[in-house]
């Protein structure tokens, strides 16, 4: 699948396509909802995430779910790629992106996004009055009271986007060392799906990439602290906001927290800078107060903005 997808993005250099609407593209697709429309009549019409909206029907009421604003992680990732070459082609993808995601996104009767921060940057590129649609979670009913864990930090969720490549590299490079100078037997855990070599190289010297888990459990419980080091990303973490939910603290960059409106300590930390950013988890390895207080404040946010019940409201 690797390997195919990094032939449809050269491919989609000599295209005004851009890549995210190529990737998606399928003959069995569109013959599929040809058929369908064929033997039933449908009022509307739902698509989820930006890369089937090409099948929009004009015909038919529709509506886009936006996971993210794409031409923004796009253009955050020529500006913040490690790789010179990634960094010109995310700026290429992003100049069409520009083009193609205002002229979709009109044909929807609505759109909708999962935070005000997309809103604005759907506003911004001529597309006015999308719906934000807040990702609900579950949370206790009643504030987390566990002891703090040892000093294990955690990165959860897929790993095969570069930007999440790139914002590990980042952290292991630039933070760690300086979380290990105060703590020195500090462990790293990365769980989730699609590590390349690059990521998989880390493993060993206290840091575990246990890749997909089917059950993370274990895991989670053992860690005190959450990490979410990103640069280029879009849309809202949601692993990050279960994690809040369920009491556990959170380090973010500023981009990591985007459409997040928590504030310093209300379950998490926004740092970009690595020294920054280290001190912000050292404090929670180190002060037990700080972590009770920040889980605490955390699931309050969560019980506030993202249960089913404060969405509805």
């Amino acid at each position: 699948h690797r390997i195919r997808q990094i032939g449809v993005a050269i491919r989609s250099l000599a295209s005004a396509q851009p890549y995210r609407l190529r990737k998606f593209r399928s003959r069995q697709l569109a013959g599929r909802l040809a058929d369908l429309k064929a033997h039933t009549r449908y009022q509307f019409v739902h698509h989820d995430q930006f890369g089937v909206s090409p099948y929009v029907d004009p015909r038919l009421p529709s509506t886009l779910a936006t996971h993210n604003v794409e031409s923004e992680i796009f253009r955050l990732g020529s500006l913040a790629a490690r790789s010179l070459i990634r960094r010109a082609w995310a700026a290429v993808e992003a100049a069409k992106l520009r083009r193609a995601e205002p002229r979709l996104c009109r044909r929807f009767d609505t759109v909708f996004v999962l935070s005000q921060h997309d809103a604005g940057l759907l506003t911004s590129l001529g597309v006015a009055g999308s719906r934000v649609l807040p990702i609900p979670v579950d949370a206790p009913g009643e504030a987390p009271e566990a002891s703090p864990p040892g000093p294990h930090l955690l990165t959860i969720g897929s790993m095969s986007w570069f930007g999440v490549e790139d914002g590990l590299l980042w952290f292991h490079d630039q933070v760690l060392p300086r979380i290990r100078a105060a703590v020195p037997g500090v462990v790293w855990h990365l769980v989730g799906a699609g590590a390349g070599p690059r990521i998989r190289a880390l493993a060993g010297d206290n840091v575990i990439i246990h890749g997909y888990l089917p059950d993370a459990e274990p895991v989670i419980s053992a860690s005190r602290v959450c990490l979410v080091p990103l640069h280029i990303a879009g849309g809202v973490r949601i692993k990050l906001i279960e994690m809040l939910a369920r009491g556990l603290p959170c380090v973010a960059t500023e981009v990591g927290a985007q459409g997040l409106a928590f504030v310093d300590s209300e379950g998490g930390f926004r740092r970009d800078d690595p020294a920054r950013f280290a001190d912000a988890v050292n404090r929670l390895l180190l002060d037990d107060d700080l972590w009770r207080e920040t889980a605490r404040r955390g699931w309050q946010y969560v019980r506030r903005t993202h249960t089913r019940s404060a969405i509805a409201l």
